[in-house]
């Protein structure tokens, strides 16, 4: 390719990003960078996946002081999202709780991606506090809804939004 633009970047770095070769990914963006190439939003987001997959906290961190440099630019509900994924892949439970409460808005991801997570990560009370705040039922993937309380031994509250969705 003779010129390479942000966008041809972008999706080579996606690319690589969402089929588990993120360590490639991350040198991409570096050679963007060294190619004077400026990033944008979506590279921002593409990098993320691959921070998550690497677990690489340090550069996802990286990118977040960028976003918040950039902020009246480049942010977005799936900005947002990546970040938050990031941080929860990485371990970094605070660092996502507290962007998640920051946000301006919140898409089913957002709601779904902080639901799971903390029941994967051993906080099923705030799990559950978390679908309580978003108690519409199609905001959220009504399954990991049924997971956090079933796999935490949450019965009774397993029983009450089962029947919640057979009743309503």
């Amino acid at each position: 390719m003779p010129r390479r633009d942000a966008v041809a970047w972008t999706t080579m770095i996606g690319g690589c990003a969402n089929v588990g070769r993120a360590a490639e990914a991350v040198d991409l963006f570096w050679r963007m960078r060294k190619a004077c190439v400026k990033d944008d939003a979506m590279t921002m987001v593409a990098l993320l996946t691959a921070c998550a997959e690497l677990g690489h906290l340090e550069l996802g961190r990286w990118v977040h002081a960028r976003v918040d440099l950039e902020r009246w630019q480049w942010r977005t509900v799936l900005l947002d999202n990546a970040l938050i994924h990031m941080y929860l892949k990485c371990g970094a439970i605070k660092d996502a709780r507290c962007l998640f409460r920051m946000m301006p808005r919140r898409s089913t991801i957002s709601w779904t991606t902080m639901i799971s997570s903390l029941a994967m990560h051993g906080h099923p009370q705030e799990a559950e506090h978390c679908f309580l705040d978003n108690y519409d039922i199609g905001s959220c993937k009504f399954s990991y809804r049924l997971f956090f309380v079933s796999g935490v031994g949450l019965f009774f509250s397993f029983m009450i939004y089962f029947s919640f969705v057979i009743f309503f």
